[in-house]
């Protein structure tokens, strides 16, 4: 299996000398500090990347060794704006290399990270959204066209929002559960993963299950929750509501009255008065149904 790191630069991914970039003229200054880099008169010691290293300690944390490999995208745009961070881009990278073989820098992979430049206005959703689905096409094309089991770890934290939910989203639609959302909370040196594609996929079981539900295919439903168990984790609950539901339409009332009541121990305490509603109906159809089979017999 391979693992990959995505990640968007932004203003707040480098600090100097303790302090943040003045993000006012953040273009200017990081070329001003790259250049200095490059002739060798800029203390390496004195930048700081801190998003950066809370995702480089990240694998550490999940139990694995390192990432594959890390793309870091940023902005250079037409025409150029002050809080663009291409030459960011380049100092981390130039830096990385004096720290490619220490931790946790180590953890980023075993080449220098990769760029992707992003031209268009990183606050359009639209353009972000587009350009997240090329991406995960394009670099998912590169790295992972053979590698079945690869993960993508897509970081929820640097540049602007649009740009990284547009990634998100884009590599979503591509690669499905094989994507693991990374979040840097502020202030925080470690990073979290969050199970965002997870619930974009269980909120479309859900929706598709209300469904079968409302037009009464209980087997349908019950046929899609056995299929689907790593997502509704084995819920006891949904499945007796549903058989109650299919012995209820076959007037088989005194075993959905029977599953009814199966389920609502584990039904949340809000909801309650409205199971032991659906109980009471039940068992008032169980009582006349069974009075109406005395009567036949009569």
């Amino acid at each position: 299996m391979k693992r990959f790191l995505i990640a968007v630069l932004g203003n707040s991914d480098i600090k100097y000398k303790g302090s943040y970039v003045d993000k006012s003229n953040f273009r200017e200054r990081t070329l001003e500090l790259l250049g200095q880099a490059e002739e060798g008169t800029l203390e390496l010691g004195s930048l700081e990347f801190p998003i950066l290293e809370a995702l480089a300690h990240f694998p550490e944390s999940r139990g694995f060794e390192r990432f594959d490999e890390t793309l870091l995208v940023y902005t250079d745009q037409d025409p150029p704006h002050f809080s663009d961070t291409c030459h960011l881009y380049k100092l981390f990278r130039l830096w990385w290399m004096s720290k490619k073989d220490a931790d946790p820098w180590r953890n980023l992979g075993t080449k220098a990270p990769k760029g992707r430049k992003v031209k268009g206005q990183p606050h359009d959703y639209d353009y972000c959204l587009n350009f997240g689905k090329k991406l995960a096409w394009q670099f998912g094309k590169e790295v992972a066209e053979k590698e079945s089991e690869s993960k993508f770890y897509v970081s929820l934290t640097g540049g602007t929002p649009a740009l990284y939910i547009g990634i998100l989203l884009g590599f979503i639609e591509r690669w499905k559960e094989r994507v693991i959302p990374v979040y840097v909370p502020r202030g925080s040196s470690t990073a979290f993963p969050l199970n965002v594609s997870f619930a974009l996929e269980r909120e479309k079981l859900k929706r598709i299950l209300r469904a079968l539900v409302m037009a009464k295919s209980y087997k349908s439903s019950e046929r899609l929750l056995e299929e689907n168990q790593d997502l509704v984790g084995g819920n006891q609950q949904i499945k007796e509501l549903i058989n109650s539901g299919y012995m209820w339409l076959n007037f088989d009332f005194q075993k959905s009255a029977s599953f009814l009541n199966k389920a609502y121990t584990g039904i949340k305490v809000e909801n309650r008065s409205l199971a032991q509603s659906l109980i009471q109906m039940v068992n008032k159809l169980k009582d006349e149904k069974e009075s109406y089979d005395r009567t036949k017999q009569l």
